[in-house]
């Protein structure tokens, strides 16, 4: 039994038999694109009940929460041809900090969220993580826990290896796990931060990380994001009313600002 999810034995024929044909996450991907209409994001960020200027990267990560508190499907992952429910809601996400010496460092940072919470308690928790890891000398779980891993690089193949293993089997320990930016329900980059357009981001192998989001600069009074999804987690009709109920939360942000009515979990 996996610590960070369960198996969902109960799905349609269809769905069971295509992560058998097609076993790599790299190999279902799917992009899609959403768009940020800054006519309608602007005036909430300038004047809002909390006061708070939030953050494009707040505003994408809480609608995306918000629709997975709905769509409980697009919370799986795939781990060894089987399909699972995720416990919790962990995103990652890249920040950008200074070192002692002025060079500047990327750091993957993982934060556990709750379905019920709201945008300002998303805010909150993202600012928390970010003034954690600023100082460029601090180092997270993320950053130890490689740095353990690679600090013999004589066994550090062979290391992998077995991580990747016991990973694929569910075997890990529950403090890798919980330090491993891979091991998320979303992972996001914000790619206006240094100025570029919004790009399709790939999944990675490793890990149960099924969608990465990017964030590019804005163009033509649009912020665009781009989303690429693992497709054998749930199926195109799932998806589609999931991204109608995002793209509503990305046009209706005041929509965040109260706790869902009912948080719909996902079938055993």
């Amino acid at each position: 039994m996996r610590k960070d999810g369960y198996r969902i034995k109960n799905l349609e024929p269809y769905s069971r038999i295509i992560p058998h044909l097609m076993t790599k996450r790299t190999e279902c991907q799917i992009h899609y694109q959403a768009d940020f209409d800054m006519s309608r994001i602007e005036p909430y960020r300038s004047n809002n009940p909390s006061g708070i200027r939030f953050s494009y990267m707040t505003l994408a990560m809480t609608a995306y929460l918000r629709t997975v508190s709905q769509y409980p499907e697009i919370n799986r992952f795939n781990a060894n041809r089987r399909v699972y429910a995720r416990r919790d809601f962990f995103a990652s996400f890249i920040m950008l900090r200074t070192s002692d010496d002025g060079q500047v460092q990327e750091a993957a940072v993982k934060v556990r969220l709750d379905l019920e919470d709201t945008i300002l308690d998303v805010h909150q928790k993202l600012e928390q993580a970010i003034n954690e890891n600023r100082d460029g000398s601090a180092n997270n779980n993320t950053d130890k826990t490689i740095s353990k891993i690679m600090g013999l690089p004589f066994i550090a193949k062979m290391s992998i290896k077995i991580i990747k293993w016991l990973d694929a089997h569910g075997k890990l320990p529950r403090g890798f796990v919980d330090a491993s930016p891979y091991h998320s329900s979303l992972f996001v980059s914000n790619l206006a931060s240094i100025n570029l357009d919004n790009a399709f981001h790939h999944l990675v192998e490793f890990g149960t990380n099924s969608v990465f989001m990017t964030i590019g600069r804005s163009t033509d009074k649009v912020i665009r994001l781009g989303m690429v999804i693992d497709s054998r987690i749930c199926g195109g009709y799932v998806w589609a009313k999931a991204h109608k109920a995002f793209c509503r939360y990305l046009k209706n942000p005041d929509l965040l600002e109260q706790k869902p009515e009912k948080v719909v979990h996902d079938i055993e």
